[in-house]
């Protein structure tokens, strides 16, 4: 009789498969990573090897750019992605992030020096 097989396992060997579930395994394990900052930010997608992470404040914007170097790599512990570009926006988590330079839904309607809170 044949030893049974995990399904990761058997996932992992069909092509383009593997990359989706590294992908899934940094989703699910951005709040360790993140570690104080997770309530204030969410890792939104992967373009290019690139992670996209939302975060919804300036200040904790500020501080995950500083730390960007040790988070990459706890990144890297999970699967191969080669930097992490950091995003100031609400923290909707049902709507994907916006091109860079593309008008959100919290600009509509604001001026230009107006500030949004």
């Amino acid at each position: 009789m044949a030893e049974p097989i995990r399904v990761g396992a058997l996932l992992g060997t069909i092509p383009g498969v593997a990359a989706r579930l590294g992908e899934a395994r940094l989703f699910a394990a951005w709040p360790d990573i993140a570690g104080p900052a997770a309530p204030r930010s969410r890792a939104d997608c992967i373009d290019g090897g690139v992670l996209h992470v939302v975060v919804d404040s300036p200040g904790w914007l500020h501080r995950l750019t500083l730390d960007e170097a040790v988070l990459l790599a706890r990144c890297r512990a999970v699967t191969d992605i080669r930097a992490i570009r950091f995003h100031l926006a609400p923290l909707d988590r049902g709507a994907p992030l916006a091109p860079p330079g593309a008008a959100t839904p919290a600009d509509a309607g604001t001026a230009p020096n107006e500030r949004i809170s």
